[in-house]
């Protein structure tokens, strides 16, 4: 069970690995925060950036217990690159991620999460 200052520190891992992965496009913050998820993080990452240079994420909410941290993200960008096969249509996109987070010793050991790709696909082919 982690200490109350260690819960604390889990979420400001997270705020930390959102500012600097997602909207600043360093991924460094990745291999000291996401453990044996950090490959996968930083493909994601980099998809997600080539799709949407310009995207901004923003935490929505953000609960923690014990070694536990739970969050809901707010993504937003303009669709300028390949993106789950939809070649860049010039739009604006607003999509969510949802996930968990168990942290040990500051360090992601376990990773739950969903992004709303159909959402994101579905504002891709919309005729707006």
């Amino acid at each position: 069970m982690a200490t109350p200052a260690a819960t604390e520190a889990n979420k400001a891992n997270l705020r930390r690995f959102v500012d600097v992965a997602f909207n600043r496009g360093i991924l460094d913050v990745v291999d000291q925060t996401r453990g044996e998820f950090a490959e996968q993080a930083k493909t994601r990452i980099r998809a997600f950036r080539r799709a949407f240079p310009d995207l901004q994420t923003t935490i929505e909410t953000l609960i923690a217990e014990d070694d536990w941290v739970a969050f809901h993200l707010r993504h937003q960008g303009t669709h300028e690159g390949e993106f789950l096969g939809v070649a860049a249509t010039g739009k604006r996109v607003d999509f969510r991620t949802m996930g968990f987070n168990r942290f040990s010793n500051g360090v992601v050991v376990e990773n739950w999460g969903l992004h709303d790709h159909g959402g994101i696909l579905e504002q891709l082919r919309s005729e707006q």
